[in-house]
């Protein structure tokens, strides 16, 4: 590759990534959304990954040795795909990773870092860094999360439901906030949460009720082609956290009217509202991520929380929840 290399570290679900990047292109696009998740180098990171773009190094993988009918579900790579390898090729994005278990090794490879989208530089490498957290019990969840250091309670529903407005609601208020669209779960027992994006996204419209989110907007020439973006970590750095023990989950709903109410909720319906997301983000680990959560849903208090129209009542409404848990 041409040009020096810039190293970064990051701790992630207490293991520690190392990204390198062949110049600086990528170093925004990639390292912005994980920038609350900075630490110092260590000499044998969990796993390094090294990036770069065509157009600023003008370097290019060999031609891929698969045909467009082995592109699977996700972008996932059949035959380069297996106990040892994760390979994806996202076609809308251009972004090709390729993670090797046994050297504790990746690589990431894009045409153009300015033409990375807005959604992959608020969830960068979203496709491979599950793959990897699974080695090590971890999930990567449709859900936001939002508590204190003692405990926090997990925002699940599908889309549209309310979670990011839900977790956003909660900044200003004694909550730490984790994630709002997706967040790192640990399934093997101890159902602790961890922050892997600093990043928000919610619908232009949704600065009507929370206006405190206006001058934060990362997109404001796009809003009417894509979501809102916040780079939380730019400008609420002390509201954001890395992670904490789980305490219940929340199945999120908008009920229209303008108080918030809490009201337990079948752990059925917590499944549907968590799983079916949560499985499509790793289809390759299904049934393993299944069963996780699976057991997350059964071991915590569930709960329905109906999202009224006053977003000041959210926070309140899950301190006092955490206070009783």
């Amino acid at each position: 590759m041409a040009g020096a290399s810039t190293r970064r570290f990051y701790r992630v679900a207490g293991q520690v990534l190392c990204l390198r990047f062949a110049g600086p292109a990528l170093l925004d696009p990639i390292g912005a959304a994980l920038a609350h998740l900075a630490c110092d180098p260590v000499r044998h990171p969990t796993l390094t990954v090294r990036l770069w773009d065509r157009r600023s190094t003008d370097q290019a993988p060999p031609p891929p040795p698969w045909s467009p009918d082995d592109l699977r579900q996700a972008g996932v790579v059949r035959g380069f795909t297996d106990a040892r390898f994760h390979t994806v090729f996202q076609v809308t994005t251009g972004l090709f990773t390729m993670l090797d278990r046994a050297r504790e090794l990746a690589v990431a490879w894009v045409r153009d870092a300015e033409d990375l989208p807005m959604p992959e530089r608020a969830a960068p490498l979203r496709r491979l860094l599950p793959a990897w957290l699974a080695d090590h019990g971890i999930v990567l969840a449709h859900a936001g999360v939002v508590g204190r250091p003692a405990g926090g309670v997990l925002l699940v529903g599908a889309g549209g439901a309310g979670k990011s407005n839900t977790a956003l609601a909660c900044l200003g208020s004694p909550l730490l906030f984790a994630g709002d669209d997706y967040c790192l779960v640990d399934v093997t027992g101890t159902h602790r949460a961890y922050s892997l994006y600093s990043t928000a996204k919610t619908h232009w419209g949704d600065l009507t009720r929370l206006s405190f989110l206006a001058p934060m907007v990362e997109n404001p020439d796009r809003l009417g082609h894509e979501k809102a973006v916040y780079f939380l970590h730019r400008h609420v750095p002390e509201q954001l956290t890395t992670g904490f023990p789980l305490r219940a989950v929340l199945v999120v709903r908008v009920s229209g009217r303008r108080d918030t109410t809490l009201a337990p909720a079948p752990r059925g319906t917590v499944l549907q509202a968590l799983a079916p997301s949560t499985v499509l983000l790793a289809p390759q680990s299904g049934a393993w991520t299944l069963a996780g959560l699976g057991r997350l849903v059964q071991d915590l208090p569930a709960y329905e929380l109906r999202a009224g129209t006053d977003p000041d009542q959210i926070p309140a409404i899950i301190l006092d929840l955490l206070s009783r848990l």
